[in-house]
């Protein structure tokens, strides 16, 4: 037994709360010994993301209740009164979770245990700001179009980062053959005759070459396969101009996606879809300490954004959908190790030509 116990006991049974309400309670103690709580009986609301490998955390309001002396044999009660805050909400996702408490700790020596009792906090408003009438704001409304020009900055990048992977494996596939040509005759019984000659001297380390050949063969292969299809697709399409309704929206609104191009030459669009998609982003430590990122999807609502047609050259093609959000859906949390994040995936699907995609980013808020 310590010096003394330490509980939190709420004036709400249930536990949950919304944005704005008070949490309201006491923090009792039973004292054993005589001590001295010289730096104080500190309470605070806080969260905390946990995915099973790297969390976050943080902390929304903090009171200092007392700091003195403590008598054996003593029972004694300290009131607190905190504000719920506006987020984040409480959540429980497939790769991580989200839980709000109310930690207490007495602060007397240099090691002093926390003891936490855990809420919810889920969206809605105040009581009393709903018997008041007050209507809750609305999200502004998305003023300025979303642009992804096919000749502009992001076929740009697109066409750097080709250029990139093309040099990557100019340089890595010779860099590969001749680090075997320095490795095989080490391990077999007969000459590999190659028309090119030993690049390393007596004593140098055989594997650098094909060490490094096979990294930047790799590389370069896979950015090529990345960067290929934007390139191409973006030279047939033109400029594709995108717009949201909002960037930002709730669970139970909708949100619209609107596509304006004119391809430059003709084309059988087979399939055109918007996905609204949610996913979870989590980092995890292995075995051997080192740091990784995984992602789930946890929300997918495909749309429709037209039935197969034939493009013209220079038609004036407009495609739009409208996705409403059930009202169930996650909200958006950006943490420093846990993230959940909403985008609209776009697919264009060519007949004979690479697809055209693009994703972009908004935020779902109470």
């Amino acid at each position: 037994m310590g010096k003394y116990d330490l509980r939190i006991v709420l004036d709400r049974p249930e536990a949950t709360y919304v944005p704005g309400e008070r949490i309201t309670g006491r923090i009792e103690i039973d004292v054993h010994e005589d001590c001295e709580c010289k730096h104080g009986l500190w309470v605070s609301c806080e969260w905390k993301a946990s995915s099973g490998g790297l969390g976050d955390m943080g902390e929304a309001g903090k009171q200092k209740l007392f700091a003195g002396s403590w008598r054996a044999g003593e029972h004694l009660t300290y009131p607190f009164d905190l504000l719920a805050p506006p987020g984040p909400f409480t959540y429980h996702g497939k790769r991580f979770a989200i839980h709000w408490c109310i930690s207490a700790c007495a602060l007397l020596g240099l090691i002093n245990l926390a003891v936490e009792k855990r809420f919810q906090l889920v969206a809605g408003e105040p009581p009393e700001e709903a018997q008041r009438g007050q209507v809750r704001s609305t999200p502004q409304p998305y003023r300025h179009a979303v642009k992804v020009e096919g000749s502009g900055w992001r076929e740009l990048k697109a066409v750097f980062s080709l250029a990139a992977s093309v040099a990557a494996l100019i340089v890595g596939v010779p860099a590969l053959v001749l680090g075997l040509l320095e490795i095989l005759p080490r391990f077999l019984p007969f000459s590999v005759p190659f028309p090119l000659p030993r690049i390393m001297a007596s004593g140098g380390i055989p594997f650098a070459p094909l060490i490094i050949g096979a990294l930047l063969t790799s590389l370069g292969w896979r950015g090529v396969k990345r960067n290929l299809r934007a390139v191409v697709a973006g030279s047939k399409l033109g400029p594709v101009e995108l717009e949201l309704s909002s960037d930002v929206t709730r669970p139970g609104d909708s949100i619209t996606c609107t596509l304006r191009f004119q391809p430059r030459t003709n084309l059988d669009l087979t399939e055109a879809t918007a996905k609204v998609i949610a996913t979870e982003h989590v980092w995890l430590r292995d075995s051997d300490d080192h740091a990784y990122c995984e992602q789930e999807v946890v929300t997918e609502i495909p749309t429709p954004l037209s039935p197969e047609r034939t493009l013209a050259a220079g038609e004036i093609v407009v495609l739009h959908a409208s996705v409403t959000l059930p009202s169930d859906v996650p909200y958006s949390f950006v943490g420093g190790r846990n993230k959940l994040l909403w985008t609209v995936g776009l697919e264009l699907k060519l007949r004979g030509w690479p697809d055209w995609t693009c994703d972009v980013p908004f935020t779902v808020r109470a």
